[in-house]
């Protein structure tokens, strides 16, 4: 037995393992009270009820104490370490700096979330003053940082005055690495760029999306023609540049749809006299569509999945 747990009530234990839960989810905080409630349901001791927001807060802000220890001592071994970082503007349209540490404990390469700074810039001397106090803060030695993963973007590793030359400055050892994951979308992206069909293409697969998904009716059309044609039921994607895997989802749900998708637009040409389906048939039927959809179901398949590769924690 823990004397330290021991002591903790089982009420207590139910709260702070909920409230942990919720924050490891991303469950927002209002529906605390309603896994509480659940808890209670199902029999388990639990006397909180109708916690104010402050008071959760209060539970995280204990939790993230005990982690933040945690990781600190896990820290103190290590003699070198990694930091991953990248932008993001939230909903607010607040800009933010997302900061990731790597290191190796006893054996095992931890990665851990260290902070989600407010920048009022995305300059590179924002970021790196962002960056070396959040080092200072965390007692982190500059000697010991030598390995900087981003984007590749220019702010970060431009040669002269990107957020890696910089931080060079003070970390002698550092080196830079552009995510690989994302480098080989760039690849595709640029490959898809040197033919114009192929740009064309993915315009058409997107307004093939657009066109089915923003209507209930057209959609359920295509979903009994599926079933009558035994496709399966398959919805439409959209082919989002950025989003690494999003292109090989949307071909191969076109690829597997065909039939389905030139007899919905067919229907839609009979029945309502639509311009957009008469469009959109007129470009798929051609011969170029369905093969050039069969050439890249194929080839983004293992693209795919050599990206997927690229984003595990550990690779050989």
């Amino acid at each position: 037995s823990n004397p330290t747990t021991d002591c903790i009530s089982s009420s207590d234990k139910c709260l702070f393992s909920t409230v942990y839960y919720a924050a490891r989810k991303g469950i927002a905080n209002d529906t605390v009270n309603s896994l509480l409630n659940l808890q209670r349901f199902n029999a388990v001791d639990c006397k909180y009820v109708d916690l104010h927001s402050t008071t959760i807060l209060s539970v995280q802000e204990s939790i993230v104490a005990v982690l933040d220890s945690k990781m600190a001592q896990r820290r103190c071994h290590s003699n070198y370490f990694g930091i991953l970082i990248d932008e993001s503007t939230d909903i607010a349209v607040h800009k933010s700096m997302v900061l990731y540490l790597r290191y190796v404990h006893n054996g095992h390469v931890m990665t851990e979330f260290v902070g989600n700074i407010r920048v009022n810039d995305g300059k590179a001397e924002t970021l790196v003053k962002a960056i070396e106090d959040k080092l200072i803060q965390l007692q982190i030695d500059f000697n010991k940082v030598v390995g900087l993963a981003s984007d590749g973007a220019s702010v970060m590793i431009g040669h002269k005055t990107g957020v890696g030359a910089r931080l060079a400055v003070k970390c002698p050892g550092l080196v830079q690495v552009h995510c690989v994951a994302h480098r080989l979308n760039l690849c595709c992206i640029d490959a898809l760029k040197q033919h114009p069909y192929l740009q064309l293409l993915r315009e058409k697969v997107n307004s093939l999306f657009s066109y089915f998904s923003k209507s209930s009716i057209r959609s359920d059309k295509l979903k009994q023609f599926q079933e009558a044609l035994g496709e399966g039921s398959v919805k439409l994607k959209h082919a989002i540049e950025i989003r690494w895997l999003a292109m090989y989802g949307a071909v191969a749900a076109i690829h597997m749809s065909y039939g389905a998708l030139v007899a919905a637009l067919n229907d839609d040409i009979k029945t309502a006299a639509s311009s957009k389906a008469r469009v959109a048939v007129h470009f798929i039927t051609d011969y170029n569509f369905p093969a050039a959809i069969a050439l890249l179901t194929d080839a983004l398949k293992i693209v795919t999945d050599l990206s997927k590769k690229f984003q595990e924690d550990n690779i050989d």
